[in-house]
């Protein structure tokens, strides 16, 4: 539904957006996850026809962001990060508004109107100001603007950035409502704990794409499976971990310290082949092992080590 191919954004001297290649597959929630001031948002305008890239193109389900400019515009929804609601008009008459500005015939308006703000849970307040409602609200209210022409593709720019963690379920709760409708989502995020309950796949982004896939896919691409080895007693030292690191198959080794333990914790691509061997390293050196188990790598991991360019 989604296809870029080396996609640049430069202003003046300032590459904000350098070369993107991406496809995003029909269906998904797709998540741009980067710091703030990566490039998201450029890239998102350029894809909503807001602004024309530098270099490269994009198609948005076959239509192209230079040629078919204001069919696209017609077709998508996209969501700013600031969301410009009328705060002096009601949640009913905001909604009118832009379903007009959509071409939207009168009766099917009415109807859609009445259905996003049952859906929403905004039906209580459709007669209130908009200046009256929480931001929780505001932003539900936003993201039914944004979808009253129903669109099959919508763009999120940080959808829930300076709302409280209460409205922040709620928002999320919406954006995974959109996603079992089958509609794509690109969601753009500095919140990793947003991307990751989500996100069917995640680019990460720092002005270019750095990796992409699902969390598992990305943290299984960089350090394999991490299994943990309790051991109850002894130290581990740096002879021990270096016989493990010389272990064929061993991405990462480290050590943390528990309360009554010390943690070993070894990522291998083959973890099964890798463990006895480990476990076999630390009996020869007197150390009992109490348990063994996998655990997951977190996106915080993931995130923060390409980031800082640990891993390529």
């Amino acid at each position: 539904m989604i296809h870029i191919e080396g996609l640049t954004r430069r202003f003046g001297s300032l590459t904000a957006v350098d070369s993107v290649h991406l496809d995003v597959n029909d269906g998904e929630v797709f998540g741009l996850l980067g710091p703030n001031g990566a490039g998201k948002t450029t890239l998102v305008r350029m894809l909503a026809c807001l602004i024309l890239p530098t270099e490269g193109t994009a198609t948005i389900n076959g239509m192209s962001i230079e040629e078919d400019r204001g069919l696209i515009r017609e077709k998508i929804g996209y969501l700013p990060e600031v969301p410009g609601l009328y705060e002096d008009l009601t949640p009913a008459q905001n909604l009118r508004f832009f379903g007009e500005l959509h071409g939207i015939p009168r009766e099917r308006l009415e109807s859609r109107i009445d259905e996003l703000l049952e859906e929403f849970s905004l039906s209580r307040r459709r007669n209130d100001a908009v200046s009256t409602l929480s931001k929780g609200m505001k932003q539900k209210l936003a993201i039914a603007r944004t979808i009253i022409h129903e669109p099959s593709v919508i763009f999120l720019d940080e959808p829930t950035s300076g709302l409280d963690p209460e409205a922040r379920v709620m928002v999320r709760e919406v954006i995974s409502g959109l996603r079992d409708e089958g509609r794509i989502i690109f969601l753009n995020t500095h919140n990793l704990d947003e991307a990751e309950k989500l996100c069917d796949r995640i680019g990460i982004f720092n002005g270019r794409i750095l990796a992409v896939g699902s969390p598992d896919e990305l943290s299984k691409g960089l350090w394999g499976e991490r299994t943990v080895f309790r051991l109850l007693d002894g130290s581990v030292g740096e002879d021990i971990i270096g016989a493990i690191r010389g272990i064929d198959g061993i991405l990462d080794v480290s050590v943390e310290r528990a309360m009554d333990s010390t943690l070993l914790k070894v990522s291998s691509a083959r973890p099964d082949e890798v463990s006895p061997q480990v476990v076999r390293v630390l009996a020869e050196a007197g150390l009992s092992v109490a348990e063994v188990r996998r655990e997951s790598h977190t996106l915080e991991e993931v995130y923060h080590r390409i980031i800082t360019g640990e891993v390529d």
